[in-house]
Order: C-alpha cells, then sequence, then structure tokens
C-alpha cells in the first residue's frame, strides 16, 4: 500500500512576485488636477514606460505625456499626483504574512520583479516596512533597463537568480506579464482577488494529501452537518469519513441502544425544530451496517424489519414510521448492497431492477428526492458491484453492471460540479476501473478546489425537501477528496 505520497509534491521553489497591486496597494489621488482614469492612461504611455526603464527623467517623461495627450493641466500638477500617489502605497499586512509563512514552511527564495522607475522605488525603500526581508532579491525595471512585459527582463530575473523556470511561480496582476512568463516555461498566477490568489499559492507550494490529512486531524470528532449555519452533531456524515478513513479517532458516532437496531441520521436530538424529531432511518442504519459491520444475527433482524416497510414497488422506504412513506434512490442503494453481502439480493430483486433501470436509462442525471447529486447514486452503485464481486455473485441485468456503472462515469467526466460531486464521482470511477488517464482533468480540478487551510469547500451533501433546505459539510468532501488522491497514487506514486 503506497503511504508515501511524494508523487503529489510540488517542484516549485522559488516566487517571482510584483509589488504594485500585489504586495502593495495603492490609490489613484482623488483630490488633484488629474483624474483617475488620465492618471492611469498617463501610466501606460510610451514615455512612462521610458521613464520605468531609466531612459528619460521624470520631468522629461511627464512633460511629454502633457504634451503628447493634450492633457489641460501642467506637468507639475501631474508631477503632484504621482507623488500624492507614490505616498499612497501600503503594504497588504495579512497576504505578506501569508507570503512569509509560504517562505518559511516551503523553503522558498522569494524575488521581486517590478515595473517601477528609481525615484518611487526610493521612496517606497524609505518606508519604515520590515517587508523586505521577505525577499531574496528585488530586480527594478530602472536598474536592469527593461520591464516586464520584455522578455528580456525574465531572462535577465533567471539568469542572475539561477532558477530554473520550472521550478518558479510568478505572481503578478496584468495578464501581459503573466503570458510572458508562462510563454518562458515558469508557472504563472494571475492576481486577482488576495484571498483566492493565496488559496492558489498554498495549493500549489503544498502536497495535498498531507496539507488534507492535517485538516482532518484538526478537527477530528467535530466535523458535524451543517444546517443553514449551524453546527448539528450526525452520524452519516461521520460514518461516511470513517468509511473512506477508517480511522476512529476522527468521528464521533451514537450508536443505537439495545434492543434497538436502527440508526439516527443525527447524533443528538437536534435544536433545529423542523428536525428536531427526525425518526430513525433505513439508510443511515444500513450504512453502519455496511461501514462498521453487525453481528450475523443482528444484520438479518435488521433486513427482516427493512423488508416489513417495503412499498407496493417493492421498494424499501426510508423511515420505519407510515406518515413518512419516503423513497430514495440513494437510499435503496445502500441497503441493496447489504443484502447483496449477506447473499439475500433475490428478496429485493424489484428493488434492484428499478436501481438498474435507473441507471441504464439515466435517470440518476435528475436527481433523487434526498441524494440530489447523480454522483452520489453512481458512487453508491459502485458499492454494490465491490459487494456483489467479493462474494463471486454477478446481478441481473442486459449489460452487466460493472460495465453500464463504467460506462456512466466516464459520461459524467468533465462535468462542472462541486468538490463533493467531484470526490464522489472520482471514487465510483476508480472502484469500476476507469483508467487514470481518463480522470486525470477531474482529479486536477478536485486538487485545485482545496483551500487554504487544507480542506475542500463546504457543499451541500443532502436535501431536506420540506424544510426548503439542505445538510452541508466540509469535513465529508474534505475525506472523498483524500481518498480519492491516495488511491490514485497507486497509479501515480
Amino acid at each position: 500500500m503506497v503511504t508515501d505520497y511524494s508523487c503529489y509534491n510540488s517542484p516549485i521553489n522559488t516566487l517571482i512576485l510584483d509589488l504594485g497591486d500585489v504586495v502593495f496597494d495603492w490609490t489613484p489621488p482623488s483630490d488633484t488636477k488629474i483624474k483617475p482614469e488620465d492618471f492611469r492612461r498617463a501610466m501606460n504611455t510610451l514615455f512612462w514606460h521610458e521613464f520605468e526603464r531609466g531612459k528619460i527623467s521624470e520631468d522629461e517623461c511627464l512633460e511629454k505625456i502633457v504634451q503628447s495627450r493634450k492633457m489641460q493641466v501642467s506637468a507639475q500638477d501631474l508631477k503632484e499626483t504621482v507623488r500624492q500617489a507614490s505616498l499612497s502605497l501600503k503594504a497588504n499586512e495579512e497576504f505578506v504574512s501569508a507570503l512569509k509563512d509560504l517562505k518559511r514552511r516551503y523553503n522558498l527564495k522569494v524575488y521581486a520583479m517590478s515595473n517601477v522607475a528609481l525615484p518611487h522605488y526610493e521612496i517606497l525603500r524609505a518606508q519604515p516596512w520590515d517587508i523586505w526581508t521577505l525577499f531574496d532579491g528585488i530586480f527594478t525595471s530602472a536598474e536592469v533597463g527593461m520591464r516586464k512585459h520584455d522578455l528580456g527582463f525574465y531572462y535577465h530575473v533567471i539568469h542572475e537568480s539561477s532558477i530554473s523556470p520550472e521550478s518558479a511561480l510568478f505572481l503578478d496582476d496584468k495578464a501581459e506579464n503573466a503570458v510572458a512568463a508562462q510563454s518562458l516555461g515558469i508557472r504563472a498566477v494571475r492576481f486577482t482577488k488576495r484571498e483566492e490568489v493565496t488559496r492558489q499559492l498554498y495549493n500549489a507550494l503544498g502536497n495535498p494529501v498531507y496539507r488534507g490529512d492535517e485538516y482532518l486531524k484538526q478537527q477530528a470528532k467535530r466535523m458535524h452537518a451543517i444546517i443553514n449555519g449551524i453546527d448539528v452533531k450526525d452520524n452519516f456524515i461521520n460514518l461516511t469519513i470513517f468509511d473512506v478513513t477508517r480511522n476512529p479517532d476522527l468521528v464521533e458516532l451514537v450508536e443505537p441502544v439495545a434492543p434497538h437496531i436502527l440508526w439516527n441520521y443525527f447524533g443528538e436530538k437536534p435544536t433545529l425544530s423542523f428536525i428536531r424529531n427526525f425518526p430513525d432511518d433505513f439508510d443511515t442504519s444500513f450504512l453502519a451496517a455496511l461501514v462498521v459491520g453487525l453481528p450475523e444475527k443482528t444484520a438479518h433482524q435488521l433486513m427482516d424489519k427493512a423488508l416489513k416497510n417495503m412499498n407496493s414497488d417493492g421498494l424499501i422506504m426510508l423511515y420505519d414510521d407510515p406518515n413518512r412513506p419516503r423513497v430514495d434512490q440513494g437510499c435503496c442503494a445502500h441497503m441493496m448492497a447489504f443484502f447483496v453481502r449477506y447473499g439475500r439480493e433475490n428478496e429485493v430483486s424489484r428493488m434492484w431492477e428499478w436501481l438498474y433501470n435507473i441507471l441504464l436509462h439515466r435517470a440518476h442525471l435528475i436527481g433523487g428526492y434526498y441524494y440530489h447529486l447523480p454522483d452520489y447514486f453512481l458512487w453508491i452503485m459502485s458499492r454494490i458491484t465491490r459487494e456483489a464481486s467479493k462474494a463471486g455473485r454477478s446481478l441481473p441485468g442486459k449489460i452487466p453492471i460493472a460495465d453500464l456503472l463504467r460506462r456512466r462515469c466516464k459520461e459524467r467526466l468533465g462535468v462542472t460540479d462541486t468538490a463533493l460531486a467531484l470526490g464522489l464521482r472520482l471514487l465510483a470511477c476508480q472502484a469500476v476501473g476507469v483508467p487514470l488517464a481518463d480522470y486525470r482533468g477531474d482529479l486536477e480540478r478536485l486538487i485545485d478546489m482545496q483551500c487554504e487551510d487544507g480542506g475542500w469547500p463546504l457543499c451541500e451533501l443532502y436535501k431536506i425537501p420540506l424544510a426548503k433546505t439542505a445538510i452541508e459539510s466540509r469535513g465529508m468532501p474534505t475525506a472523498l477528496a483524500l481518498k480519492v488522491l491516495k488511491d490514485a497514487a497507486f497509479a501515480e506514486c
């Protein structure tokens, strides 16, 4: 079994950062004779570019800009606006703190590469900031005589810092600057929102498996359901996390007290009024039976009880409650897997026929009463195929179920969706033998969704239709994503 996930290690050991609008914020002055939009246009002229390269003086630059653009202000007015803009520069402390953490954590070299004229750079360096300790080197257009996006400027930085392009990451707010960097083999990220870029940097530099494992460890026994923003202890999410991690230290389960054998979705009585009296259910009970296991006698008692809760179509209803005649294909698939495990699938043959036909006719794409994600159904159906394979038995169907499921899994590849949907989809793909080459694109998208703290984002996993709300989780999509990555490592590492 693979325990070294170094195949996911990042090759990047160098960051190359822009300064203005990335590390520093600045504001075009609004209380001068120059309008902000006119000021920005002035900074994007050939004369300004030559000034940044150190080819002409500031006075010559500004005089030529005023004359060429026929501005109704003097060069001195423009110079005052430039001075105020330079003084408005402020380091974004939160982002700088993240950069320092990344440098320390991943032993990075960090360089600045900036289009900045000498007088303005001197203003920057005169400020009492400790940001300059972040950089192992600073390259300015004024010093080098070139500016971004001159390719020569990039070659100069590569040569002087002795870096290999494939081991560097370039961060800039201008698309043309990022394109120039990536055209030379440097990975480029265009700066947009700081929060998003910070997340991208942690993802680009860290090992997703190790970061995800650390997140689960930190959140152990606290990965509850989230309903309307409120944490609610539940069994279902914790059972799923245990299923894919096999780590009992991560979860907190509330088992039924004998002689009761049915589990409840929630680990304790919720405070939210619309779920306070949620009855015990067969879905959670059969998931628990599959994941945790049951003594054989109790297992048969559970199946016998479920058979008494079958409707006229031969489908087992979710609740042992005549006032809640709910049926969902995902719930039925969990139950079917357990009946297959114990060789009693013939007693639920009509339920199997229904599940098979849902897959055959692509009805799973519509979603279910509770399980609204098509990929949820694929994953639970893959459990049925595993149980049948372990038992050495085949299930009826004009197309063998493993082949049909493999087709349906491949049809979902490339569909844009949440991290939870991707995790479920890829686990189903792996279970039925879809090659890594086929699902690599979805795998890369899943990795890219990882959050700054190492977990995956909050996802909606289960509908509560009558309350018009849903159950959400971060722990469950994180555990599923890690299972996908670890299983993929068998083929990758």
